[in-house]
């Protein structure tokens, strides 16, 4: 008995469609138990958003902190350009 080209079609395409089903689901969960949730500040299970004590503390154990009065004149000049930038909108 011969087989039409239709029907040596069929038995491949469904195998195909029906491995790519079932990987699907799996697929899915491993993705889900891969990737951290995400909600609001907390990524990765802590806080995103750091405070400034503690960028303060990294920065200084990284030896990359500026000085104080340095950094008290950046500080300035950007709430200068700041504040330059909330005039020109308004």
């Amino acid at each position: 008995m011969s087989e039409s080209g239709f029907g040596r079609l069929v038995g491949p395409a469904v195998l195909a469609l029906a491995l790519a089903l079932g990987l699907v689901p799996l697929a899915a969960y491993a993705q889900s138990r891969l990737v951290a949730p995400r909600e609001g500040n907390i990524w990765n299970w802590t806080p995103h958003q750091p405070t400034r004590g503690a960028t303060h503390a990294r920065e200084k154990a990284a030896r990359v902190a500026l000085p104080p009065q340095q950094s008290h004149h950046v500080t300035r000049e950007v709430e200068r350009l700041d504040r330059q930038l909330l005039s020109n909108g308004q």
